[in-house]
């Protein structure tokens, strides 16, 4: 299920994982990496302390992984 946050359509992690292909804890480490190669835009629900990936570093992130 999206959801809308600073105007950008953001997906819970396991919910991305499951389009690129791989775990939801290798995505989290991603996000953790500050010298990822791939800009992976996250923000955090401040109430439930719940990431959610924007739906362009999906898509990033799902290319890159086809075309390996």
């Amino acid at each position: 299920m999206s959801k809308v946050i600073h105007r950008k359509i953001c997906f819970s992690l396991p919910e991305a994982a499951k389009v690129i292909g791989v775990t939801h804890m290798t995505l989290w480490r991603w996000t953790q990496r500050k010298n990822s190669p791939i800009k992976i835009e996250v923000f955090q629900d401040i109430r439930n302390k719940r990431r959610y990936i924007t739906a362009e570093s999906i898509k990033r992130l799902k290319n890159r992984f086809q075309t390996l």
